[in-house]
């Protein structure tokens, strides 16, 4: 037997768990940009309490976005760090598409896989008559949410479908929101902070239906900045992928 033999076995034993690392590596690259940044926002803060908060002040009382306020020193200190701040910015940006197209492309392939597989078992986790009623600033409108949750073992790793139905009473439109999302069975929080998946919305009930639309997303991140250009052949096969994986489950309206 050949070694490229006995090591293809290891290679898909590892599968997911070794895309996470890809994007475990990523996100450190990111967490060492967004420090060098918070250090650089400390020292313009510092710079900036050198002065008075009525020395910031123009004659209107209004803050001095321009920071005309500083002396020539400071100012030229003060553009350095801006300009070293900007340059990160730019680099994390870059480095948000890229972890959000990985996570998408990944998600996608995995998500594929499993709608040609017969034997995957979807078990429901959440309470399937879960509501929450949230009063708007209408004094006749109220948002219903309604919530499901999903999961399945998918070898070594566990997947996880959830749907959120929004509707604004008494009249439509309504909106349903779908994530799909998979992790190593051992995942880690921060792991799950970075699981590869996609989302799925759907707006309908508009009036003659001139606003009803179909969306995907890169999975959800809450400390991205920046998000990736998905590619119409992309878009329409993992809107297909998840339509596939909702109407299996028999998630209504999709």
């Amino acid at each position: 037997m050949s070694q490229e033999s006995l090591n293809k076995p290891i290679e898909q034993e590892k599968g997911l768990e070794s895309e996470m690392e890809e994007l475990r590596a990523l996100n450190s690259k990111r967490e060492l940009l967004q420090q060098r940044w918070s250090k650089l926002l400390e020292k313009i803060e510092g710079i900036q309490s050198r002065y008075p908060d009525e020395a910031q002040l123009d004659e209107q009382g209004n803050y001095m976005e321009d920071r005309s306020f500083l002396n020539a020193e400071d100012r030229k200190e003060f553009l350095i760090f801006e300009n070293e701040m900007e340059k990160i910015v730019a680099q994390r940006n870059e480095l948000d598409k890229e972890i959000l197209g990985k996570r998408f492309e990944i998600g996608l392939n995995y998500l594929s896989d499993i709608n040609k597989k017969e034997n995957i078992k979807w078990k429901m986790i959440s309470n399937p008559h879960k509501a929450s009623v949230h009063e708007q600033t209408s004094r006749h409108l109220y948002d219903i949410v309604r919530e499901k949750i999903w999961e399945a073992n998918v070898e070594n790793n566990i997947a996880q479908l959830t749907m959120v139905r929004e509707r604004i009473l008494p009249l439509p439109p309504s909106e349903i929101q779908v994530s799909f999302l998979i992790v190593p069975k051992l995942a880690t929080r921060k792991d799950r902070e970075l699981a590869p998946g996609l989302d799925l919305s759907k707006r309908f009930g508009t009036p003659d239906n001139k606003q009803d639309r179909v969306e995907v997303h890169a999975p959800l991140s809450e400390s991205a900045h920046a998000f990736p250009d998905i590619k119409e052949e992309d878009r329409k096969r993992a809107e297909a992928e998840m339509l596939t994986l909702a109407r299996a489950l028999k998630i209504e309206n999709l």
